[in-house]
């Protein structure tokens, strides 16, 4: 799907000192996210050398970083640097337009399907519309 979505997968890297620059603190020496069920990043706890400590949640997880989805890991390389690698673009709420493409261009799924698969327990009918 990769030629279909450029976001399919991502990375991005931050020296501890650019990325604490970007916060507004020290140097970062950690990170410490939490993720939720489905592997999104939910809160991120981060720690500087100048000993002050941020704590981002939700979307504020991908904003401040710059990324283009919740959908990420976070690694300390072994020059020092952060590195967050990951995919999607968005924050993971709804229907992917990329993933809804492929659905049906690919892999030939109606538009009852693709509903189904991004919103489960829907209905779909057809009606009058109310005044």
């Amino acid at each position: 799907m990769d030629s279909i979505n450029s976001k399919a997968h991502w990375s991005v890297s931050y020296t501890p000192s650019a990325l604490g620059s970007k916060l507004g603190i020290g140097s970062v020496t950690s990170i410490v996210p939490t993720y939720s069920p489905t592997g999104n990043v939910i809160q991120l706890l981060v720690n500087s050398s100048d000993g002050k400590q941020r704590n981002y949640q939700k979307t504020a997880c991908r904003t401040f970083l710059g990324l283009d989805s919740i959908h990420y890991t976070v690694s300390r390389q072994s020059d020092g640097s952060w590195l967050f690698v990951g995919g999607g673009w968005g924050h993971s709420v709804g229907m992917s337009q990329f993933g809804a493409y492929a659905m049906a261009s690919v892999y030939g799924f109606n538009f009852k399907q693709i509903i189904g698969f991004y919103y489960t327990g829907v209905c779909l009918s057809t009606g009058a519309y109310l005044s």
